[in-house]
């Protein structure tokens, strides 16, 4: 508020002898800072609140003023409140220079009972007088309030969050979405470390309950098998868990599939026979598997001792296939696998077969040492001369040559098949009714090369295989 009053020349009023305007309006109302021109220059002056000290009882304010006047500025800050009786006023004064700016605090005793009390400050000049209200101080209550309640909610949170982390909690869960009917499966399971105690429920989609038990912390799975039905079934598997601050559940949907149609006789695949020429071969020697005829697909697998496959190859219809023998650093027992399919079965024949050193077979092929000693009939193991359909005119060519197989004796659907050292096929041909002679291509190689001559004919209901290895050199 801004009071202005024209005073006679050479008399002032005390300053307790202001009497306030009756229609003074409240402080919050006013304007903070006030400007007065006067004859002498310009005045300008601004009271506000700073802070309220508690423990001494006192309101600090600060005043500013501004003094562009030639003569000097005489200033009273007080309270305006009803003394009292035998009390005092209390009130601060202040000088100010001409054509100086001054800022000082000033400090003033807290109204008794916590009543509001307006502060004013008079700035008297010559012959003209300016007052400055001062806004309702803040003590501070409503930012306690707002700690009180910052500090509610946060330890409302922190109740919340350590109540959560109490509550009793499944973590996981883990079923298949789909298994056998009748058949046991595994679900996996993990617990809070808040949960106590935990069962588990198995319910069908009509409520009714298949089974339930008591799960450990120690472990995390379970086996369960659902009921066999004619036709697919849903069931929900449920883990819950307790402590004292409540319980929880967790819920998995399960599907238990109806049996399949069971094969019919003539679409199972049967069990084929199958037999070795050798069942003791050297590393890197060739094995001979036989089986029946007209098996058009499947394959034949080496499996060594711990099922890693270390060779392979396709099923023949002729009855045969060629597996080269891994090198061996002592002697190991493999498995020979035939596998053969048949529409969606099936079915599975093995046989062992020991594997030995290459440097163990220290004997000299017979059959190529009787070709060197000119022989025309090859040998068995004991020397003696065998009934062999086939031999080779040379042990040895070079690429590109020719391997001149020679028929010595004429078997029913005999053929001669040339496989590489990988016991891939690269040439066959068909032997016809008094042929005596074939004549196979070397292919190009990079190195001396074994490969391997083999005569397949048919021996009674089954049919053997007769190998001459043969050494193919590069040009």
């Amino acid at each position: 508020m801004v009071e202005l009053r024209s005073e006679a020349p050479g008399r002032r009023p005390a300053p307790l002898a202001i009497v306030e305007p009756g229609r003074s309006r409240p402080p919050c109302v006013l304007r903070a800072g006030s400007h007065l021109a006067v004859p002498g220059g310009e005045v300008a002056g601004d009271l506000k609140p700073l802070s309220i000290d508690r423990r001494r009882k006192v309101a600090v304010y600060e005043l500013c003023v501004a003094n562009d006047t030639s003569g000097p500025l005489v200033g009273f800050t007080y309270a305006l409140e009803e003394p009292s009786p035998g009390g005092t006023i209390n009130w601060s004064t202040i000088t100010v220079p001409p054509y100086t700016s001054i800022a000082t605090p000033v400090e003033l005793p807290l109204p008794r009972w916590g009543r509001p009390q307006r502060v004013v400050t008079e700035l008297h000049a010559d012959g003209a007088r300016l007052t400055l209200d001062a806004p309702t101080p803040s003590d501070g209550g409503q930012a306690r309030r707002a700690g009180i309640a910052t500090a509610a909610v946060l330890l409302a949170g922190l109740l919340s969050g350590a109540y959560a982390f109490a509550r009793p909690q499944i973590d996981a869960l883990v079923a298949p979405a789909q298994v056998a009917g009748g058949r046991p499966f595994q679900v996996l399971y993990a617990l809070a470390p808040s949960t106590t105690n935990a069962q588990f429920a198995v319910t069908s989609v009509d409520g009714r309950t298949i089974e339930t038990g008591t799960l450990s912390r120690d472990r995390s799975a379970f086996s369960i098998a659902l009921p066999r039905t004619p036709r697919s079934v849903g069931y929900d598997v449920t883990v819950s868990g307790t402590n004292a601050f409540g319980r929880t559940h967790r819920s998995a949907h399960v599907v238990a599939l109806a049996p399949a149609e069971p094969l019919k006789p003539s679409a199972r695949a049967a069990k084929p026979s199958i037999a070795l020429v050798s069942d003791t071969v050297a590393g890197g020697e060739s094995i001979v598997v036989t089986y029946p005829r007209g098996l058009s697909v499947g394959d034949v697998k080496l499996l060594d001792q711990e099922g890693t496959e270390r060779a392979a190859a396709l099923v023949s219809q002729r009855g045969s296939s060629i597996l080269v023998a891994p090198d061996v650093a002592v002697a190991q027992d493999f498995r020979i696998v035939l596998d053969t399919h048949r529409g969606s079965s099936i079915a599975e024949s093995a046989l062992p077969v020991r594997i030995v050193p290459a440097a163990r077979s220290t004997k000299a092929d017979p059959q190529v040492e009787d070709r060197a000693s000119g022989s025309s009939a090859p040998a068995n193991g004991d020397g003696q001369a065998t009934n062999a359909p086939i031999s080779l005119a040379k042990a040895s060519v070079r690429s590109g040559d020719l391997i001149v197989v020679r028929v010595l004796r004429s078997s029913p659907q005999m053929q001669i098949t040339l496989l590489n050292d990988q016991g891939e096929e690269l040439q066959r041909f068909d032997v016809a009714k008094g042929e005596d002679r074939l004549r196979l291509s070397a292919p190009a190689v990079g190195a001396p090369t074994k490969m391997l001559v083999v005569a397949t004919f048919a021996h009674g209901v089954s049919q053997d295989s007769v190998i001459e290895p043969v050494m193919i050199r590069p040009r």
